[in-house]
């Protein structure tokens, strides 16, 4: 085997062999080809919770790759530290002539990548980067060549641009090098190797391995004609696609999801694919405006004067504000790792309006809890329900949970499910917990603040001026 024959494909956010951007074209020409994936210290260092469900998500996907690996006779290479150092090591003991991956547009990420390009370089090994996560992203500009900031038009264009090349298909050829050239770099590696332990039951259908994630696209298309009407209601959960967190780590691509969506052509499916345009969107905009990680995107929202009080915050964390929507939610993110959309909608404005907290709070506390968690959706969709983002909602509109409650879940099915000391009460009382008993019914906290003072207090803090 010459050296000349060998790419070396380094696995990141892209947890599959189909339908793979950067493996597609490290096999063109017949190439032998190797996987590498690396559990990156500098990521892994930061992580509060050893038992961190993301990092065995993406352990156990890595297992499931490997099972998929056995008929081709070979393993991907798994390994533990700085990516600037372990890629070229492994590219040199192997003797690779080209590194290929797919791009990641998050800050650490970019700077990181450049760093591995640059020493692959220095030892005369090619590297070749390619997008693959989302369909155009930053692609997509206004005549002028400037990014769009306001969501509709950067939709607009991006449908108008989106052609039947866009979905195709990326297969690859499994011409990967054996095992028994692979110089023992395949060792087996474990969590507690890593610094960290399993995590052994995932919420519903989100289980770490590609027939879970195909079984679940699967199972959502055919209820799709529904999902414009079902998904805000969160005791329908089955009625959203549940998917993120495969389409996060790559379990399946957004080609696929795309291939869903064109070929079911209903409501349900355009309004999926507008949420999907909505990550795409985030994702642009967290690339060419990366301030935002740490700051507002509207500058004059930037030093607000946030209460931030602690112990209420606690108490939101905890899912004992004794508002049930906000309580359910949480503890549902604190027991599974996931969160209706809706409902994340209804804690993180709660927070930021009702609460008066920084939203770079909330928004670090579900970095560290949700299972689907990017960088860019979750800043975006923090700042957007904070009102200090990009196309973000105003600012005097601030949700009621008491309406949300009774909106979305009329007959408490959600709420009671997370909170099951609330089973007895009736859902009137249920939804409007400032007026009502609870705590002398049940053994429920009693609201720690009222809405209706919090909401003009909120409004000041936006607008002092009026």
């Amino acid at each position: 085997m010459k050296a000349q024959d060998i790419h070396l494909v380094w696995i990141r956010r892209d947890l599959r062999i189909t339908d793979h951007t950067a493996l597609f074209e490290a096999t063109k020409n017949d190439a032998k080809v190797v996987l590498v994936f690396v559990f990156d210290t500098k990521i892994l260092n930061l992580l509060p919770d050893k038992e961190d469900q993301r990092v065995d998500f993406i352990f156990q996907s890595l297992c499931d790759l490997n099972k998929q690996l056995e008929k081709y006779d070979t393993k991907i290479i798994i390994r533990h530290g700085d990516p600037i150092k372990e890629i070229p090591y492994v590219a040199q003991e192997l003797g690779v002539t080209s590194v290929y991956f797919n791009e990641d547009y998050e800050p650490y990420a970019k700077a990181r990548d450049q760093e591995v390009k640059g020493s692959l370089t220095k030892l005369n090994i090619k590297s070749f980067s390619f997008r693959d996560h989302i369909i155009f992203g930053s692609q997509i500009l206004k005549p002028d060549q400037t990014p769009y900031v306001v969501y509709t038009p950067y939709k607009n264009t991006w449908l108008k641009k989106l052609k039947p090349l866009h979905w195709e298909e990326k297969r690859p050829q499994y011409n990967f090098v054996k095992v028994k050239d692979l110089k023992g770099l395949a060792k087996k590696i474990t969590l507690r190797e890593i610094g960290f332990s399993s995590h052994s039951t995932y919420y519903k259908s989100q289980n770490p391995s590609r027939s879970a994630a195909i079984q679940r696209l699967k199972e959502f298309s055919q209820n799709l004609s529904h999902y414009k009407e079902n998904r805000d209601f969160p005791a329908l959960d089955e009625a959203t696609s549940l998917i993120s967190p495969f389409l996060r780590f790559g379990l399946i691509s957004v080609r696929e999801c795309l291939r869903t969506i064109v070929k079911l052509k209903n409501e349900g499916a355009r309004t999926w694919m507008s949420e999907l345009i909505w990550r795409e969107f985030f994702i642009m905009i967290m690339d060419m405006y990366p301030h935002v990680v740490n700051s507002s995107f509207k500058i004059q929202y930037k030093n607000l004067k946030w209460e931030n009080n602690k112990e209420w915050f606690d108490k939101w964390k905890s899912g004992n504000t004794g508002f049930p929507i906000v309580d359910a939610g949480m503890r549902q993110l604190n027991k599974t790792g996931w969160m209706h959309n809706r409902v994340r909608m209804i804690v993180a404005s709660f927070l930021v309006k009702d609460l008066l907290i920084d939203r770079r709070w909330g928004e670090q506390y579900f970095a560290e809890k949700l299972i689907d968690f990017e960088l860019a959706s979750n800043n975006g969709n923090w700042q957007w329900c904070a009102s200090t983002g990009c196309d973000a909602q105003p600012y005097f509109r601030i949700f009621n949970p008491s309406l949300q409650s009774e909106r979305f879940d009329k007959n408490a099915e959600y709420i009671k499910f997370w909170i099951p000391e609330l089973s007895q009460i009736s859902p009137k009382e249920i939804h409007h917990p400032e007026d009502s008993d609870l705590q002398n019914k049940s053994t429920y906290p009693k609201p720690i603040i009222s809405h209706s003072v919090q909401k003009q207090k909120a409004l000041r803090l936006f607008n002092p001026k009026k």
